[in-house]
């Protein structure tokens, strides 16, 4: 069995090895192949293309060829450490172009124990709803910020409520990463789990306050909601 790494331990230009069968249904010999190259970056956002829904957050990114038949697959350290699995590629052609992206091992080991405990990966739940700041809203409700997103409604019972967050207040920021759209707000979530902790910087009346919510998980009448 191979070790487990620390995927928060990465450091940028330190030798990654990508372990999988590329294009094993070309080969006659299904044994695993191995391609080398470095650690190019991490905690990489990578935003959806044009009708998929798929979003990638805080991923590696690595320049040891991934390809078709990679993915799933193993992204080890120097040490023969698993810190990553392989995920997809930018491509034009089909083939690695050296631009490949892995999902963190700490992030896999949290979805398989959220798994093997609760047989489901159990949705979030916040409570509240935002809208993106228009040039029309910002002369309605006198908004003076250029940045953030509006809370059009808040859940009652939920973790926003019980924190104190209110319709009208401006989320200025997700764990102090500056906020331009509701996309980016969600893209700040994915991935977190019941229990986490989510930290916002609001404006209220002409005013920044931090807040600190508690998530939980999604209770089930509610749907689809967040």
């Amino acid at each position: 069995m191979a070790p487990i790494g620390d995927s928060d331990s990465i450091v940028i230009g330190e030798w990654a090895i990508a372990i999988g069968n590329p294009f094993g249904y070309l080969l006659n010999n299904t044994q695993p192949s191995v391609t080398a190259g470095v650690i190019s970056a991490v905690h990489r956002d990578v935003q959806p293309e044009e009708g998929v829904s798929a979003i990638y957050n805080d991923m590696i990114q690595t320049d040891a060829a991934i390809n078709p038949g990679n993915s799933g697959g193993p992204l080890v350290n120097g040490h023969g450490e698993v810190i990553g699995i392989n995920t997809f590629i930018f491509t034009k052609s089909g083939g690695s172009l050296g631009i490949g992206f892995a999902t963190p091992i700490n992030v896999v080991k949290r979805v398989v124990d959220e798994v093997l405990t609760y047989g489901e990966i159990r949705r979030v739940w916040v409570g509240v709803r935002v809208v993106d700041i228009t040039p029309r809203l910002r002369r309605m409700l006198n908004i003076t910020a250029r940045s953030g997103v509006i809370v059009a409604y808040v859940d009652p019972g939920s973790p926003a409520e019980k924190a104190g967050i209110e319709i009208g207040d401006v989320i200025r920021s997700i764990f102090d990463e500056e906020l331009t759209s509701v996309d980016q707000a969600r893209r700040k979530l994915h991935g977190m789990q019941v229990g986490d902790e989510l930290d916002m910087r609001i404006l209220r009346e002409g005013r920044e306050r931090e807040f600190r919510l508690t998530l939980v998980e999604l209770p089930r009448r509610r749907g689809a909601g967040r």
